[in-house]
């Protein structure tokens, strides 16, 4: 998103180019939409902005705990406030002593996404400039792939499979009590109650499935499970697959063993291992090993 907003920056300007080439006419775009496209622009480069401070501040200027605390400060105070403001909002129907408790844990989760966030300004930053380059370079110079650009609306077809949930995580063994670890067990606790809720065994991915092609080929689909991914009709199949199992040994590995000898004990396997997948989708009328 940040290429495509800097590929339209100039109609954050008055005067915009027509579609005839080197004319110019008034911004049709209302002050409200302009200062969208400018208030976007802004937000693309704050993690370059705060990396910069700190590069500078830390490595060049004389007090750099001052810098420090001022990024730092940037990051957390509109959280800070956030979380005074609510604790001023006091319900008539709740305690006191509920109402600060409340208060307390939601501001420990903001600040704790926050202290995650401080960790990833370099890799932000990183991205965010690589964005606004290659977008100019297209623009000014190349006059090239200006339309490839993936928007928000792409982000719908995330499938929520376990694939896709670690997919996007570091190649390396899960550290305790961190942020990614919580979500990968998120995403395997959210797996296990929907096996549960079916009465199947869980781990849903992507995988081959039931339904043939004209020379017999097995289809294959990235399936997910509800609430996990934001694609619609996640729920419509039951399409489970061993190999799930195996990546969530490295976060829940009881759960993972027991699953996976619960798929041993259904005959879900052969001379050379598991099956990739089993359709259990009521409309298959029989289930289907793939």
């Amino acid at each position: 998103w940040i290429r495509g907003d800097w590929q339209i920056a100039c109609w954050s300007m008055w005067r915009v180019p027509t579609a005839k080439l080197g004319q110019v006419q008034a911004n049709p775009l209302s002050l409200l939409s302009r200062g969208k496209i400018f208030d976007n622009l802004r937000r693309s480069l704050v993690p370059p902005a705060l990396l910069l401070i700190l590069l500078l501040g830390v490595g060049l200027m004389a007090q750099p705990w001052f810098w420090l605390l001022s990024v730092l400060m940037i990051m957390f105070l509109p959280s800070f406030l956030g979380s005074l403001l609510s604790a001023t909002h006091w319900p008539a129907l709740v305690s006191l002593r509920q109402h600060l408790r409340e208060v307390a844990r939601g501001a420990t989760q903001s600040f704790a996404l926050l202290g995650f966030r401080v960790a990833t300004v370099p890799f932000e930053a990183a991205v965010s400039v690589g964005a606004v380059v290659r977008a100019c370079w297209r623009m000014g110079v190349s006059h090239r792939q200006r339309l490839a650009w993936r928007t928000s609306s792409s982000l719908s077809q995330a499938s929520g499979s376990i694939f896709a949930s670690y997919q996007t995580l570091w190649p390396a063994p899960f550290a305790n009590a961190t942020l990614l670890e919580e979500s990968c067990r998120a995403a395997v606790s959210r797996q296990i109650a929907f096996g549960l809720e079916r009465g199947l065994p869980w781990g849903v991915s992507e995988s081959g499935y039931s339904k043939l092609d004209a020379n017999f080929n097995y289809q294959y689909h990235a399936f997910g499970v509800p609430g996990l991914g934001l694609k619609r009709g996640l729920a419509v199949d039951s399409v489970v697959a061993p190999y799930a199992s195996a990546l969530a040994l490295m976060v829940l590995p009881v759960a993972a063993c027991a699953n996976l000898q619960r798929f041993a004990a259904n005959g879900i396997g052969g001379d050379f291992g598991f099956f990739e997948a089993v359709d259990y989708t009521p409309h298959a009328h029989r289930t289907w090993a793939v």
